[in-house]
């Protein structure tokens, strides 16, 4: 993972897709930082099962579902804006089946029957994220095809696994969804691009890490047991193999960048007399944008 004082002049978004795009369209977001003068930022995420569409300046590109760890160094200034599709909606896109694109990224030219040149200097020209996400809006929608039946199930499938915490084999997938480990194995290759297994896992790793944030010194015996796994050690390797740190070390850092934001907000909160004001007594200026 990054080092948490690395990343302190970088800003996210988000943004949910107009009611029209929303069988297609989980959400828009985007990114944009400036580190001129500082370190570069070294980002490390755990991949969605689900493809993305992403607009970046000369390098816009479609990123299929990543089976490891997606990693991206960000320095000097940049932004992007990314669209991320639900699972099974890039069939809606393409006809080829969504593990065409698993562990790719393509040059967003040969996807899309766009000019994404024009597409990147009209949205990237716009300052607010919200009115870059309507230009992609508009120009996505004469794109879309309805959805089959697959993809739509695909999708069902999906969401039940991220909302079943104690959903933790493939078996359970199997009584749940009513199909046979075959036939999900078909309907998850064509519609989402990675194994049931692999969504199973990999969302249970994004529960772990979201609960490491809330709680980095709760005990990992007890997280991996209510993940589903038999002991601690398998807990970690698969964790390790995933966010590219032991649990203990990521529990570490997220405790360092707490002291980081505690400290900031210790430099920068108002001290009275001590706080520059203006002749009338009001505070002159913000706190740091660091």
């Amino acid at each position: 993972m990054s080092d948490p004082l690395s990343g302190r002049r970088i800003d996210v978004s988000r943004c949910a897709p107009p009611p029209a795009l929303a069988g297609w369209i989980e959400r828009f977001w985007g990114t944009r930082w400036d580190l001129c003068g500082q370190p570069a930022h070294v980002a490390a995420m755990i991949g969605d099962p689900t493809v993305h569409l992403v607009i970046e300046a000369g390098s816009s590109r479609l990123v299929g579902v990543h089976r490891r760890r997606f990693v991206r160094r960000l320095e000097g200034r940049g932004r992007i804006l990314g669209t991320q599709l639900h699972p099974g909606a890039i069939l809606g896109l393409r006809s080829e089946a969504a593990s065409t694109w698993t562990d790719r990224i393509v040059p967003l030219a040969q996807v899309l029957a766009i000019d994404v040149a024009a597409l990147e200097r009209e949205a990237l020209a716009l300052d607010s994220d919200d009115a870059a996400f309507d230009v992609i809006a508009r120009r996505l929608t004469p794109l879309l095809r309805p959805l089959d039946e697959g993809a739509t199930l695909a999708r069902a499938i999906v969401e039940h696994i991220t909302r079943s915490p104690g959903l933790v084999r493939v078996a359970q997938l199997e009584r749940a969804s009513g199909l046979d480990e075959r036939s999900l194995q078909r309907l998850f290759r064509r519609c989402v691009g990675a194994t049931p297994k692999w969504v199973i896992r990999r969302v249970r790793l994004q529960e772990a890490a979201a609960r490491l944030e809330l709680d980095p010194d709760g005990s990992l015996a007890s997280l991996a047991a209510s993940l589903g796994y038999a002991d601690q050690a398998h807990f970690a390797r698969d964790f390790r193999a995933v966010v590219g740190t032991a649990p203990r070390s990521f529990a570490a850092r997220l405790r360092a960048a707490a002291d980081v934001r505690r400290e900031d907000a210790r430099i920068n909160r108002p001290r009275g007399r001590g706080t520059a004001t203006d002749p009338r007594g009001r505070r002159r200026g913000g706190t740091s944008s660091a």
